[in-house]
């Protein structure tokens, strides 16, 4: 916008991610790790990668937790929360972070800023979809059976974009 002809000479690079690690497993490769990591088929697990909770929307995601059923389960991955709901489970930092993106039903970022957001491809790399805000930069990449991208984040827009990765839509 201030400087003319300049956007023709930028070329966006996004940050690698090695598809060999983060490889897609078959249905029932996911159902045999969900069991060895002790989680039930039945459960909606939604998988929550951080280390700044406040900035990458830990906050309205817990008041979501709060009025969704039993049957969603949030497994959250990195720095240790204020506030652990009981369906929520902190499991810290873990070495083989590929597993749980793959026995997830789905990863949420609902960061009130987020440059880019290395765990919206990661997780996609798995074979798992995403729920983000529109404030990831990585939002831009997605496609329509990717995931979900809600604005504003509030409590009601990612139970309600939760309930639809529930029902597959």
């Amino acid at each position: 916008q201030h400087y003319p002809g300049v956007a023709t000479k930028i070329k966006v690079l996004y940050p690698p991610v090695s598809n060999s690690y983060f490889n897609y497993k078959t249905t029932l490769q996911k159902h045999e790790l969900r069991k060895k990591l002790g989680f039930s088929d039945k459960t909606t697990i939604v998988l929550f990668v951080s280390t700044n909770h406040a900035r990458k929307g830990f906050y309205p995601l817990v008041d979501a937790f709060k009025g969704l059923r039993d049957d969603f389960l949030c497994l959250i991955l990195g720095e240790k929360p204020t506030i652990v709901l009981p369906n929520m489970r902190w499991l810290g930092f873990v070495e083989q972070i590929r597993d749980y993106y793959c026995i997830a039903d789905v990863t949420i970022l609902p960061s009130a800023y987020e440059a880019f957001g290395i765990t919206v491809v990661e997780s996609l790399e798995s074979g798992t979809p995403v729920i983000v805000s529109s404030e990831v930069g990585a939002s831009e990449l997605l496609e329509a059976n990717d995931g979900i991208i809600i604005k504003p984040v509030t409590p009601e827009t990612i139970i309600d974009a939760l309930e639809k990765i529930k029902s597959k839509e």
